[in-house]
């Protein structure tokens, strides 16, 4: 009975302690569940996207997310080498709740940062905004203001202008110093070459700057540079390098002779260091002034008129301190072949013995050593000419010399070089109905004798300018409408094509040399008469 008793209640206080420890059990095992789920949750971070220099897109996404309300989920930052948490971030981009119904386990956002620094990123989520979860660190660095070298501009001359930009000043950059570095011998220059200061820069407005001096035939190096302030740090930044090969074409644009005096036509010659130009027509109206232009003070003076009467397409050569101007026509009586000398020291015109050869217009002329040498051109019954004259200016007679050995033909170019002439191109018929020519011919004078060269590789060439520098010949200014400038090396016997004229192009135009140096102007374009003078130093 007493067992029995003891049982009974021992079976008493045992079944409320097995049901207190089953229940204790299970809300362990279910508050043990929960953070199993807590600690299930994954976030991972993409590699950011850059917006520009202080912007970057972030994105992460959730993995074994298996219910429940996410409190609070985003992205943290630090520009410090440290344990980035929520606790230690610089920055933090909050995207607050992501429900249970949201079935989009991406998240994005867009940051703004400080330029030009590194940073420690990354994604991160909580369900009570107590416990997190955070991806791995990525490190990002944001971008610096650059500098970009444009372009390069050289037309001609001993100068170029480069062209640059500046990224970054709308940033909080400022350049304290910007402009170009160049060199001929380091391919990477710095500002310890040759350099251009343009000054300081909080702008990323595009600049540029006129280099020089160039130098004739070296491979140049430009690159725009920079040197950028922030936050009191600063750094030289440079652009990309560019080249420029070294081929200088010296064009240079001189005072025009004046609003009243454009022509077309006219000749042109150089007596010592003054060229004159005069002659030729201005519309229908054909001109016997002549003009003194001195290269030192760029400036044009009018001199005694030609005493041959109003002329055109009229032949020109400079000999012994005098020059020589002769043959043309004048419309009215017609086609001469006379010869006048001019005296630049009394200012004053004087007859000379008449070419013996038919009266002609449009034929050439050239000087080799103390002689002149005139030929070819058109007569007033249209014969075609390619008789060939000595001019000695000592006894002031003319010799008949062979014949030129090409056809008969006007407007051709003529220069001398190496002691001969070279004849050459121009035409024959009239505009609409004409044979053109493209061959080239020197005539050597010691032996009287003609030889044919390479052809003229530029195409038609009619009533061109012509001149030789250094025994290369020069010719520019064909009819029609091409503006190139070639150049005939008689050692080689080679065309080449030098450039184009920073000019359109021209037709009828006069030029001559002054030392190393020649000038062209003046002719017809778009049916407009021109007054304007080119200085080319190659």
């Amino acid at each position: 009975m007493i067992d029995h008793l003891k049982y009974s209640i021992a079976m008493r206080f045992a079944i409320p302690c097995c049901f207190m420890i089953l229940v204790a059990t299970v809300f362990i095992s279910c508050e043990d569940w929960n953070l199993k789920e807590e600690v299930f949750l994954q976030v991972f971070i993409s590699t950011p996207e850059s917006i520009s220099i202080d912007s970057v897109k972030l994105e992460g996404y959730l993995q074994d997310y298996t219910g429940g309300q996410i409190e609070t989920h985003g992205f943290i930052w630090t520009t410090q080498d440290q344990d980035l948490t929520i606790n230690s971030r610089e920055g933090i981009t909050d995207l607050f709740v992501k429900t249970q119904d949201d079935p989009d386990l991406n998240f994005t956002a867009q940051i703004e940062l400080k330029p030009n620094q590194r940073y420690q990123i990354r994604a991160f989520a909580s369900l009570d905004r107590v416990e997190y979860v955070y991806s791995e660190v990525i490190e990002y660095q944001t971008g610096n203001a650059q500098v970009f070298t444009e372009d390069l501009n050289y037309d001609a001359g001993m100068s170029l202008e480069a062209s640059g930009r500046l990224s970054g000043m709308d940033k909080g950059f400022v350049a304290l110093e910007h402009g170009f570095c160049w060199s001929t011998e380091n391919p990477n220059p710095t500002r310890d070459d040759n350099i251009v200061n343009l000054g300081d820069n909080r702008s990323n407005d595009p600049f540029t700057a006129a280099i020089a001096p160039l130098t004739n035939n070296k491979r140049h190096y430009f690159r725009a540079y920079a040197v950028i302030s922030q936050d009191l740090e600063v750094e030289v930044l440079y652009g990309d390098v560019l080249e420029f090969d070294g081929d200088l074409e010296f064009w240079e644009e001189k005072a025009d002779i004046g609003f009243n005096d454009r022509r077309y036509n006219c000749v042109g010659f150089s007596i010592a260091d003054k060229a004159y130009i005069g002659i030729g027509s201005s519309g229908t109206t054909l001109l016997n002034d002549f003009w003194s232009f001195d290269p030192e003070t760029n400036v044009w003076t009018q001199v005694s008129d030609f005493e041959g009467g109003f002329r055109t397409d009229a032949i020109a050569f400079s000999l012994g301190g005098q020059a020589y101007v002769g043959c043309g026509s004048d419309f009215e009586d017609g086609i001469t072949n006379d010869l006048w000398a001019y005296d630049p020291n009394a200012n004053q015109w004087i007859r000379k013995a008449d070419l013996p050869g038919p009266a002609r217009f449009g034929a050439v002329a050239v000087t080799i050593a103390d002689k002149a040498y005139v030929g070819t051109g058109q007569t007033d019954n249209d014969q075609y000419l390619s008789d060939w004259w000595e001019y000695n200016p000592q006894n002031d007679e003319w010799t008949q010399k062979s014949d030129f050995e090409g056809d008969g033909r006007l407007y051709a170019l003529s220069f001398e070089a190496e002691g001969e002439a070279f004849v050459g191109t121009g035409h024959k018929g009239s505009f609409a109905d004409q044979e053109l020519y493209h061959d080239l011919w020197s005539y050597n004078p010691g032996t009287d004798s003609w030889s044919e060269k390479a052809r003229f590789e530029g195409g038609d060439w009619v009533n061109a300018v012509a001149f030789s520098i250094d025994n290369i010949g020069y010719t520019l200014w064909g009819q029609g409408s091409n503006r190139s400038l070639w150049s005939y090396k008689p050692d080689t016997d080679t065309w080449l094509l030098v450039r184009d004229l920073p000019i359109g192009p021209r037709n009828d135009a006069t030029g001559f040399t002054i030392g190393q140096k020649a000038y062209f102007g003046f002719g017809t374009f778009n049916l407009m008469d021109q007054r304007d003078l080119w200085e080319y130093d190659p």
